[in-house]
């Protein structure tokens, strides 16, 4: 498996390189994992066209957003930020203090 990560500064040339994915992928056999992004996915025009290529040719398609599962992507990846925070606090209060020194955590 390559995972090859195509960076887009805008629109429109994220819609110029899905393109281009989508034409080397005819055929099926691969997968195309797509961000939350605002600034690369147009969910009214550009996510209707992947979706449909996708389907007409075998391609898998996962998204980190949820909503796209609705609307044909096979399945979501979407992390519980909280929920993980959350553990990650009741893993360092249980103990952990021995095995892993304090790092001091800064926020932006």
């Amino acid at each position: 498996m390559t995972l090859n990560a195509l960076p887009a500064e805008d629109l429109r040339s994220s819609a110029a390189l899905y393109r281009t994915v989508l034409d080397e992928t005819r055929g099926g056999g691969g997968a195309l994992w797509l961000l939350q992004d605002d600034a690369a996915m147009d969910e009214r025009a550009l996510l209707p066209l992947i979706l449909t290529e996708a389907w007409d040719n075998n391609l898998v398609v996962f998204s980190s957003n949820p909503d796209h599962v609705r609307k044909g992507a096979l399945f979501s990846l979407y992390p519980d930020n909280a929920g993980m925070g959350r553990s990650l606090r009741r893993w360092r209060a249980s103990g952990c203090r021995a095995a892993c020194p304090a790092t001091p955590i800064s926020s932006r």
